[in-house]
């Protein structure tokens, strides 16, 4: 990211421990024995409700979009990539890295795995969630979709799958959902996402 832009991408809208290098990271987990799963969230209630239901088989570290900080350009997107990269290898030196992000979330957390996976790191398992373009990405993905959302590609783009095969070079699953864009954080939806995360996090460790 340039000067120009100088963003401050302290993540005082999320609640948790300050965690990382330069203090990006949050968390409410007091497990350090559970999978770790580093998640870019558009708010704090995001990471509140998810590390909630994910707090029997997961411990969530959240870092914070660039939404209302950076513009998202390419060179804004990598840079911000770099940087979280650096917070993650901080926390976690050595073994498997588990990744995520929601909407412009997912932006950057792909841009923090391509670099992370440059650095030599095995980024096991990187979950998607409600993106609406599909640039290369060579690691394992999880794409999610919201049953309800204007996002989800199936009857609206025709053969989502061949799209998927060629971006997804790591290999890739597809899952549907409970809700519709921006409410699969609610009471009422957590839980169907908890349980789609949870199922593969369970799968990439055994």
């Amino acid at each position: 990211m340039t000067k120009k832009t100088a963003p401050d991408l302290t993540p005082t809208h999320l609640p948790g421990q300050r965690l990382g290098r330069a203090g990006l990271v949050r968390s409410l987990s007091k497990d350090d024995s559970q999978p770790r799963l580093f998640w870019c969230f558009q708010g704090g209630k995001e990471l509140e409700q998810l590390s909630a239901a994910l707090s029997k088989s997961a411990s969530v570290f959240g870092l914070r979009s660039g939404h209302l900080a950076v513009e998202y350009n390419a060179d804004n997107l990598k840079g911000l990539g770099t940087l979280y990269a650096d917070e993650i290898e901080g926390l976690a030196p050595t073994g498997a890295l588990f990744l995520g992000g929601n909407c412009q979330g997912g932006l950057v957390m792909r841009e923090a795995g391509v670099e992370l996976m440059r650095r030599g790191r095995d980024v096991a398992l990187t979950i998607l969630m409600e993106q609406g373009r599909f640039p290369h990405y060579p690691g394992r993905t999880l794409l999610l979709f919201g049953a309800r959302s204007y996002l989800n590609p199936y009857g609206q783009i025709d053969s989502p799958e061949q799209i998927f095969r060629t971006a997804y070079s790591g290999g890739h699953q597809v899952e549907i959902i409970p809700g519709a864009h921006g409410t699969y954080f609610t009471p009422e939806n957590v839980a169907g996402l908890a349980e789609s995360i949870e199922r593969h996090l369970v799968r990439e460790t055994c």
